[in-house]
């Protein structure tokens, strides 16, 4: 029968209804489990506008793995958000060694100089959570990365965030950016990095980019 169907959509429906009893593959077969004979199951759960798949049944909810962030970006509207611009980037080095970097804040002077000038620099806190952690530091002057399109009477912040074992998630006032670390071997990985603005915003990603 999936021989006289082209059509991949149809294909999965028959087999959706057919693994739950309702279709009609494997009848008059003598020792077919129906039961047996499926497409494999796996959770899914979504936060904001992001689904995540987990392949481990035994596996802790993601609600649990993301514990502190649920509460720390309630405030941040996730569910209206829409990717804005997505990049690649291949880099000579191994997965483990890009999120240290991430990570660690002992580069910041020198890979990111206008950062480093808009915050406290000798405030900056990594604090270390179940399955995440969360680097931060009060942010100084004015009209900076931190403060577009700030609601009024909220102090200016940037939340950085690692959930084990490769995803980043930043939380501005203004965006989302999102950089998954992809290993392709040894001593070689991809970050994928993708932005994210709330429905009916523009936003400006030179100073992001530069």
């Amino acid at each position: 029968y999936a021989a006289e169907k082209a059509d991949p959509v149809a294909q999965w429906e028959l087999a959706r209804v057919d693994a739950g009893g309702g279709g009609v593959m494997g009848d008059g077969v003598k020792a077919f489990d129906r039961a047996a004979c499926r497409l494999p199951e796996f959770r899914i759960e979504a936060w904001g506008p992001w689904i995540f798949v987990n392949l481990d049944p035994a596996a802790p909810p993601l609600a649990e793995v993301l514990g502190e962030i649920l509460a720390e970006t309630a405030h941040w509207p996730l569910d209206r958000l829409r990717a804005v611009k997505t990049l690649d980037y291949d880099l000579a080095c191994d997965w483990k060694v890009y999120v240290d970097n991430y990570l660690e804040g002992y580069h910041i002077p020198v890979a990111h100089p206008e950062l480093f000038r808009q915050m406290d620099y000798g405030a900056y806190r990594v604090e270390t959570r179940a399955w995440h952690s969360r680097q931060h530091a009060p942010v100084k002057g004015s009209g900076t990365l931190y403060h577009r399109d700030l609601a009024e009477g909220s102090a200016p912040e940037a939340l950085y965030y690692w959930v084990f074992p490769n995803l980043m998630v930043n939380v501005y006032p203004d965006h989302v950016q999102l950089n998954l670390i992809q290993p392709l071997g040894p001593g070689r990985c991809r970050t994928h990095f993708a932005w994210f603005v709330e429905e009916g915003k523009a936003l400006d990603l030179s100073e992001n980019l530069a």
